[in-house]
């Protein structure tokens, strides 16, 4: 690879990090090429992306956009040995979920750390990312939340107005006794 194919490939991982929600650092040694194709598309079904670079290349990457993306210097640190980068594009939870479940079932990939919110996470923190509900459950939880007062109240006058009802017939019934 010339210096010009080193500076695009620098440029495209350091536009991935920019445009990523999230990144995840995986060590993926021993991993064969049908695994491989099998994680790649297991991570597209939840718009994420793979990508494999030499650690020096992926330092110059995360030094290019140390101003746009906060905490990636701290994340640079951990770019050793034969690691990957998975960029989350949508839901980081679920691809966390991924993440962890690909690691259980094959012990070639191992999940080292996660660059979240301008922070990074450990492996510990990857795995309760991935124990969250996805994004949709966690809204339909918080409007679920939202509307049992408000069902609350209507009952309560609900149940007022009916009361109320019952006493007027009753107070009828007893003048025309």
């Amino acid at each position: 690879m010339n210096r010009q194919e080193k500076e695009k490939v620098v440029s495209d991982f350091g536009e991935l990090f920019v445009q990523s929600k999230a990144a995840f650092l995986v060590d993926y040694k021993g991993l064969n090429v049908p695994l491989t194709r099998d994680f790649r598309k297991q991570l597209r079904d939840v718009d994420g992306v793979f990508r494999v670079m030499k650690a020096r290349l992926m330092k110059k990457a995360a030094q290019n956009v140390a101003q746009e993306v906060g905490g990636v210097d701290a994340f640079q640190e951990h770019f050793k040995n034969q690691v990957g980068v998975v960029f989350a594009n949508g839901d980081v939870s679920s691809l966390a979920k991924k993440l962890v479940n690909f690691s259980k079932e094959t012990e070639n990939l191992r999940v080292l750390s996660a660059l979240f919110e301008s922070r990074v996470m450990t492996k510990e923190d990857v795995v309760a990312l991935a124990s969250l509900p996805s994004r949709d459950v966690l809204l339909a939880m918080l409007l679920l939340a939202m509307r049992g007062p408000t069902m609350h109240l209507t009952h309560s006058l609900q149940a007022l107005l009916t009361q109320f009802v019952y006493s007027l017939e009753q107070i009828s019934n007893q003048k025309s006794e």
